[in-house]
């Protein structure tokens, strides 16, 4: 009953704590005043309240800044002349579809909906009490596990023939089978259609155990934020660009975004001179031509995720193999007249090779280091002896502590041998009769798939 009430206890505190390393965290999305971005746009769970944070702004008398924003499910969701709502209190009392306008003086907080997939927001600075309000920032957020983001920034560069070029704004986030990828073109002022195309190279899975099977599932949409209000300076806006669908394990992306845009064809400078004073002129021609801002960039491979593992170890169990003796304890004249008693060995603990299939509540990706939230979500994990496999099963949960190597426990399930029936002239007969039954006690071992065995052998 002790080790019971210590699985029981153990599970319990395995799934109290479960929630609480699931809980939300908030995420910044941090602006210049004038309503440039400032880094990437963060990787924003569907859990996640979202701070909108405006920094390096001067101190101007009367100014007064505001947020407008809208949660939506899919990004083409949004009206041209949505009806405002004020700011919702409190915030998690905010709806899908509907625009709201909240005063910011140095930061924002959003709480997105449960269903939520994007946020479309302005950021608009009044100067006086009475005037309209001047968009700074027209802005997209993507949300939600399974959604990734690459950043990009439109930047100036001194090129008549290219003036303006893509800057990849932080790292390339982890991509996985089960993601959708989109990319988001921030601090636009020109009215760009982008276009985004991309080609894929099917490459091999970098899976550091193979034993753990996977199964796997030329243009995008470019949408921009809806428009200003009519007669404000053009903003800073966001374009976002969907690949529109998802990549399978291994996969290799080499991504272009081009866009429409005048450019200088051609600048030439002559020098003539007809007998007197040398004249020079020069031509320039400017066309609009379809510019690649980026060309050809090559994303990291796609990683697998996994929903289950398979793996072989040694574990512990308290169930232990009894073995019975008869124990003499009259000695008559003849055989028949001898008595004897019954006693009973309790045997040791037992060691039991054993091989196992967990299943992940989550799926995992091998191929990024563990975090502490992996480790303390259990997966459900059925074992069976490689000894005795329809005699002894093992049903608990794994916990994966070292990549690789997991923490098996849970409750033994095995045929062992108990003393069959009895009648009156037991004491009589000299062996033991017994049978075969199933009982279960607690069992604790470790196990391990290919890569950690590799591991080991080669440390």
């Amino acid at each position: 009953m002790t080790v019971l009430r210590g699985i029981v206890v153990l599970a319990l505190g395995v799934f109290t704590l479960t929630p609480g390393l699931l809980a939300a965290a908030t995420r910044v999305v941090r602006l210049h005043c004038d309503g440039r971005a400032v880094g990437a746009i963060p990787a924003i769970g569907s859990r996640d309240r979202i701070a909108i944070e405006v920094v390096g702004c001067p101190v101007v008398p009367n100014e007064t800044r505001t947020i407008q924003y809208r949660f939506l499910r899919e990004p083409d969701d949004y009206l041209e002349n949505p009806t405002l709502q004020p700011c919702p209190s409190p915030p998690t009392a905010a709806s899908i579809g509907v625009t709201y306008s909240c005063p910011l003086i140095q930061f924002a907080i959003l709480d997105p909906p449960e269903g939520t997939h994007f946020v479309s927001y302005s950021l608009l600075a009044q100067d006086q009490p009475k005037t309209g309000g001047n968009a700074r920032k027209l802005g997209w957020l993507v949300l939600g596990r399974g959604r990734k983001v690459v950043t990009y920034a439109l930047r100036a560069r001194v090129d008549p023939a290219r003036p303006f070029h893509l800057e990849r704004l932080g790292d390339y986030p982890v991509i996985t089978d089960d993601d959708l990828l989109y990319a988001i073109v921030v601090d636009s002022k020109e009215q760009f259609q982008f276009d985004l195309s991309f080609d894929v190279a099917g490459g091999s899975i970098q899976n550091p155990a193979p034993i753990r099977p996977a199964f796997g599932p030329d243009a995008s949409r470019s949408i921009a934020p809806p428009p200003p209000m009519p007669g404000a300076p053009a903003p800073f806006a966001d374009v976002l660009l969907a690949f529109g669908q998802r990549f399978r394990g291994g996969d290799v992306l080499k991504v272009s975004i081009s866009t429409g845009m005048e450019v200088e064809t051609k600048n030439s400078t002559k020098e003539a001179s007809d007998g007197g004073p040398t004249k020079t002129s020069t031509e320039r021609i400017r066309e609009r031509q379809v510019v690649r801002l980026l060309d050809g960039a090559e994303y990291p491979p796609v990683h697998t995720r996994y929903a289950y593992n398979i793996s072989t170890g040694l574990i512990v169990s308290w169930l232990r193999q009894p073995s019975y003796i008869k124990v003499q304890t009259v000695a008559g004249s003849v055989a028949a007249d001898n008595r004897y008693r019954t006693e009973t060995m309790k045997g040791g603990l037992g060691v039991k090779p054993v091989a196992a299939l967990s299943f992940y509540l989550r799926k995992v990706d091998i191929q990024v280091p563990l975090t502490w939230k992996e480790r303390a979500i259990p997966a459900p994990t059925l074992g069976f002896s490689l000894k005795n496999p329809t005699e002894d099963v093992f049903l608990g949960f794994s916990h994966e502590l070292v990549r690789n190597t997991q923490v098996f426990y849970g409750w033994h399930f095995g045929k062992i041998d108990v003393r069959g029936p009895e009648g009156p002239l037991e004491d009589r007969f000299s062996t033991v009769t017994t049978v075969k039954r199933f009982k279960s006690r607690f069992f604790l071992g470790v196990t391990l798939n290919i890569g950690g065995i590799k591991d080991l052998i080669t440390k």
